[in-house]
């Protein structure tokens, strides 16, 4: 069973998915980030999170989700389950995730 992983500040979720991923506290994913005061001030983007990951020695690698392909969230029965494990393997083919062990 997969833990459950609080958020200690209001815009700390990429520190919380950090934890996650990488099976750490929200404590010990927040000393992965280059600014760990930005949680509680302003959050982070996706490069941030991407470099915390790095830090942790998970690679991953974000693409833009362009404008073209934004009508996929918007489709009439999109949150339909068939609609979502589509969206689901389009984004898995745009993004890559491979761990460095």
């Amino acid at each position: 069973m997969d833990r459950i992983i609080v958020q200690r500040y209001k815009l700390g979720c990429g520190v919380a998915c950090v934890a996650y991923v990488l099976r750490r506290g929200y404590l010990k994913a927040l000393q992965l980030f280059e600014q760990p005061e930005n949680a509680a001030v302003m959050g982070y983007w996706c490069r941030d999170i991407v470099a915390a990951l790095a830090t942790g020695k998970i690679d991953y690698v974000h693409r833009y989700f362009k404008a073209r392909h934004r009508k996929i969230l918007t489709a009439p029965g999109v949150n339909e389950p068939r609609a979502w494990s589509q969206f689901i393997a389009f984004m898995s083919f745009l993004t890559l995730a491979t761990s460095t062990g």
